[in-house]
């Protein structure tokens, strides 16, 4: 799929509602163990993003706003010159970000209690879906499900090769 199409998948549909449940994937990896439930709390401009600033972050020792992280972020995830990421849509440019597009309409902030206390924040990726940034701790990246469309296709894999899908299907938000 092109860069193009992926643009064109990306509408309105995709963007999370606030106050709704989501699947969530732990370092975006599909496993039993890596599987939460997480609730939409708040969509934030571009705008509103440059001015909320987290006193408490895993980047610096002092106060970033939520804007700086995200740049910071995209930066820290670039195409190298002998190491390329591949596929969902990414460029495999030198300098390219593979993982957090440069463009995003919304930050969206998500409360995953049996994840993390603090509050988690996602961004668009390369390919249009939403993957969180590490904001207040290093392990909070992980992709964020607002089609299903992960969990459909873990599950239907678990089920066509007669694994236990229970461990998807009891998941509790809190």
């Amino acid at each position: 799929m092109t860069r193009e199409d992926m643009k064109k998948k990306t509408t309105l549909k995709t963007v999370p509602e606030v106050g709704k449940l989501y699947h969530f994937w732990d370092d975006g990896k599909t496993s039993p163990s890596r599987h939460y439930l997480c609730k939409v709390e708040e969509l934030i401009t571009v705008k509103q993003a440059k001015e909320i600033i987290l006193e408490e972050n895993c980047i610096e020792d002092w106060p970033m706003s939520l804007y700086d992280i995200w740049k910071y972020q995209i930066d820290s995830h670039r195409q190298g010159e002998n190491v390329k990421y591949i596929g969902n849509g990414g460029s495999t440019e030198t300098g390219a970000p593979w993982l957090y597009a440069e463009d995003t309409d919304y930050f969206v902030k998500i409360s995953c209690p049996k994840y993390d206390k603090d509050p988690i924040w996602a961004v668009r990726t390369v390919w249009g879906g939403w993957f969180t940034m590490d904001t207040t701790n290093w392990w909070q990246g992980g992709t964020l499900d607002v089609t299903g469309e992960i969990y459909e296709n873990v599950t239907n894999d678990w089920e066509l090769n007669n694994w236990d899908i229970s461990a998807y299907e009891n998941v509790t938000y809190e």
